[in-house]
């Protein structure tokens, strides 16, 4: 006679946990907005900002050239909502400021490479 033999990952209690967790009630309109939050970064990244392909070898130019794009991003995004909110003071100047460097040293790794 064979005897089963089953084999479960160390955190899959874990992960049994969080998926019973997204599936209540006031999780899954939470889950639901993912789609508009989360990955709407990761989509706009590839479509707007070129990361569809790797245009660097090795782990840390990528690491360096995601780092940067994540944090133009970012400084993008809250230049947006503080001029939104009727912020347009200095603070947001500062943003956009730090924003254009960013992309200025962006875009020399870019060419260097």
């Amino acid at each position: 006679m064979y005897a089963k033999l089953v084999c479960r990952h160390v955190w899959e209690d874990y992960i049994e946990q969080a998926e019973d967790i997204r599936h209540t009630t006031g999780s899954k309109e939470l889950y639901l907005l993912r789609s508009q939050t989360i990955e709407r970064v990761f989509a706009d990244a590839k479509e707007l900002h070129g990361m569809r392909y790797a245009k660097h070898r090795g782990l840390d130019r990528m690491k360096m050239e995601l780092n940067l794009l994540f944090a133009c991003m970012n400084l993008k995004k809250l230049a947006n909502r503080l001029w939104k909110n009727g912020l347009n003071t200095l603070l947001s100047c500062l943003i956009e400021l730090i924003f254009e460097v960013f992309e200025e040293i962006y875009y020399k790794i870019e060419i260097a490479s």
